[in-house]
This record gives structure tokens, sequence and C-alpha cells, in this order.
């Protein structure tokens, strides 16, 4: 969406603008009609060192410079952030987007623009000083080069989808993820040699700077942008249909339970990387061991692709002996997958953590009566271990795992405990196994499931199991 120049002028290097509503007084519509006409109240913009060159773009929220940095002779691009033509006011909130890109620019990652300096002009004008790259947006090069050889494109998502998960390892959002903001770039500066191409990601935190979009909206479109952006180099994904999540759009309402925008942008870029590897290896038929324990590796670092099509793939492709052998790679990977946070003498610990994952998916799989007003006592708990009665858990999973443990924490020696615990863990397991079998499906769908319910406590760190670790050790030691 490019800008109408209704708000800037640029003319021989001289750049003038729109005065900002810094204290939000009028709609921005009302303040820009206003001032639209009326050139002689705009500021003429400078910054120290920096001479403007030529405009090179502009877009929904800013216009780039090309510019030079005089003491250091060197070339560079000036991003002055104008309000969003949905902001509600004519003005940019400047704080946290600094914030943001002081944590960006510490990331130094060789595909995302440098940033040098993020500022303000004394007028109030946000705007940030970045490295100058040459190149050809992903947009153009796609229309030359969209059926180019899997292999040229594997390696330039390779280098965005890295990058992206970077960013979103340390919370960071793109905003606006699409093929004009990424460039190809070459050493030699032409882009049609394949095999030496790179990549620069271009206009992070585009979206802070919009105030109307809440966090979980900014999530939903972090993660939608990313698919669709994602499909357009990784086509082969479209024919082979391995994602369990699809690009639905923006402007629908959420109504499939397998919509991008139900998934959280992390574990969109986690997946997105690992099918890259996977699509990869099938497109140049490598049917090896090696080559189904790289795809186990990746399946089972991000399950989040569909198993029963992976394994018609490789039936197809390779045999039923192959099937049976990837089946015993993938249970091990699942495995180690899993419980990769724990030492091999953590056994005890391993225990509390399966009952926190075994619990919360016996619950999603009965979807537990909320309205049960069974509440739990002492009193379950002052028989002997060898006497309780489990039934009594499996009947009313609508209470949280942490109360039935505060109750046995402070009810059974830390021995009994123990034995608790380990008698619990296969009678949750068994109950999800008989459910599991009633859906057709194996152990191997289980610990996906399990995984996945990991990551989702990993992201919002609810995690019981941690917290009362630490307290079962304290008590021990």
């Amino acid at each position: 969406m490019s800008r109408t120049p209704i708000d800037y002028e640029f003319t021989e290097g001289v750049l003038k603008l729109m005065p900002l509503d810094s204290k939000n007084t009028r709609k921005r519509s009302h303040w820009i009609s206003e001032y639209a006409n009326n050139k002689t109240e705009w500021n003429y913009v400078f910054i120290k060192d920096i001479k403007f060159i030529e405009l090179s773009g502009d877009g929904a929220n800013g216009i780039v410079i090309k510019s030079v940095q005089e003491t250091l002779n060197r070339e560079c691009a000036v991003k002055f952030w104008m309000p969003n033509k949905k902001a509600k006011n004519y003005n940019v909130v400047f704080k946290q987007y600094k914030e943001e890109v002081t944590k960006l620019a510490n990331l130094n990652d060789p595909a995302i623009t440098k940033v040098y300096l993020a500022a303000q002009t004394a007028e109030g004008y946000s705007y940030s000083i970045m490295e100058w790259i040459e190149g050809e947006t992903l947009y153009n090069w796609l229309k030359d080069y969209k059926n180019v050889f899997f292999q040229f494109r594997y390696k330039l998502f390779k280098q965005i989808i890295e990058s992206i998960e970077k960013c979103h390892i340390n919370h960071l959002f793109h905003g606006d993820l699409h093929t004009k903001n990424i460039l190809i770039t070459s050493n030699n500066m032409d882009s049609s040699n394949k095999n030496n191409l790179g990549v620069k990601i271009l206009d992070f935190g585009t979206s802070l700077l919009s105030k109307e979009n809440n966090p979980e909206y900014s999530k939903q479109r972090e993660s939608a942008l990313l698919l669709e952006t994602s499909l357009k180099l990784i086509h082969e994904e479209l024919h082979f249909n391995i994602l369990e999540f699809k690009h639905y759009g923006l402007k629908r309402e959420i109504s499939h339970n397998d919509d991008v925008r139900n998934y959280d942008p992390l574990l969109v870029s986690k997946t997105l990387r690992n099918l890259n590897e996977i699509l990869n290896l099938i497109v140049h038929d490598a049917w090896t061991i090696d080559a189904l324990e790289d795809i186990g590796r990746c399946f089972s670092t991000a399950p989040y692709m569909n198993l029963d099509k992976l394994i018609s793939l490789i039936r197809e492709n390779a045999g039923e002996h192959s099937v049976k052998v990837f089946y015993i790679i993938l249970q091990n990977q699942l495995n180690d997958q899993l419980y990769n946070k724990f030492g091999t003498h953590d056994v005890d610990l391993i225990i509390f953590f399966q009952i926190e994952l075994y619990y919360e998916l016996l619950r999603n799989l009965k979807k537990t009566n909320i309205n049960n007003e069974f509440e739990p006592s002492s009193k379950q708990f002052t028989v002997e271990i060898g006497d309780f009665d489990y039934k009594i858990i499996l009947s009313n999973m609508h209470i949280d795992i942490s109360v039935w443990f505060d109750l046995a924490y402070c009810n059974f020696t830390d021995s009994e405990l123990l034995k608790f615990s380990y008698q619990l863990s296969p009678i949750l397991f068994s109950e999800i196994l008989k459910e599991y079998n009633k859906m057709k499906k194996n152990e191997i769908h289980v610990m996906c499931d399990l995984i996945k319910i990991r990551d989702k406590f990993d992201l919002s760190n609810d995690k019981w199991s941690e917290n009362f670790i630490g307290l079962y050790l304290d008590s021990i030691r």
C-alpha cells in the first residue's frame, strides 16, 4: 500500500513534512484537511551529518530516502515513520518502536537490514538510519524466477525463515512481511546468478507504530503474512499439503481450527523452517536411512504437520519397510524432543513433567465438565498411599493439576509423593491411549500432541511442573 504524498514533499534533496498532532487533539482526517493545503506550517526536516539524495520509496507507514552519512561517506537509508492511515490521530508512538529496534539491532542477523540509529527530530518525527541495500524485491524476482529449481528457492527461504524464527524467539515481530519487504541481493549485483543470492529483510517493526493493533491481532497478522509469503517461495507445499495449518487470509473471521492465525508466530516460523528441509529431501527423492532420520528430526522438532501425509509419501516412494524404519526413528526422536530439557539422572523429575502434559491432554480429550461442583480436600489423601482411589482424579479433571498436587504435597511424605506420581502417570497415559484408539491413532500421535502441549506451556510460561519440581527439590534437600 503506497502513501499518497499529501503529508510530505521531497524536492532536490529537501524534505518538508506536515506537522504532527503531538497532543492528539483531532482525528487524523481532520488534521490532514487543515494542513494539507497550508504548507507554510510544514516543517523543513534536517538530520545532522545526513545528506538526502533521492526518494527511494513510500508506504503505508512512512517514506524512505536514499542518503549519505557525510563524515563516513557512507550510503544509508533514512526512513521517516509517518502516521499510519488507520491511526486515530496524526501522530506516531515512538517509545515502543525504539525499544524494539534496539533489540533487533542487537540480534546482528545478516539477513536483517542493519539499523544504525533510531531517533526523533526536534519536531517529533521518528526516523531510522539503516544500511543502504542494492537489490531486487522478492516480488519482482518471483515474476521471473517463480519456477526456478527448488534448490535455489530453498536456499533463499532458508535465509529468510531462520532470521524470522530468530526474531520470534526474541519476541520480535516483523509486522508486515511480504514479498516487497524482502530484497534479493547478490555480490556481483546480478540477481539472475542464482548460486550467489542473499536476502535482506526490510521494514521491521511496522506494526509497532499502529496503536489500534492489539497484541493478539499482531500475532495473528504475523502468522498469516509469514505463511502467505512463504508459500510463494516454497510453493511445492501447495502440492504436498504437509502443513496442518492453512492460510485463510486476514479479513475473514477465524472459523477454522487449522487457520494459521490460531498458531503462535514462533510455532509457524519453526514449522516452516523444518518444512523447508523436508521438502528439500522430498524434491530430491532422498529416501535413505539418513534422509528418514532428517525427516524425523525435522518433524519431531515441529510436529505441526500432517504425519499421515508424510507416512503416505514415504510408503509411495520408498516402500513399507521404510515406513516401519521411519516409525522406529520417529518414536526415538519424539521421545528425545519431549524430554530434551532433562538430564539422564532426572528420572524422578520427569515424572512430574509427564503428569502435567498427560493431564492437560486428557482434559482436552475428555472436554471436562467445568460445571462439576466437586472440590477435592485433604480427606481424599488421608488414606494409605496403596489405597488411594485414582478414579477420583479421572472423574474430576475440571480440577487443575496443581490442586491435586498441593493436597498430595501437604498430606504425603516425600517417598509417598513419588509413589503417588509413579502410579498416577501410567494411569493417565492408559486413559489417553484408550481415547486415541477410538480415533484410530497410535502412540506416535500421542507424543506429537504432548509436544504441542509442551510448546503451549512454554509460550505461556504456565509451567506448573517446573515450579513444583523446584518445591519438591527444596523439600528433599
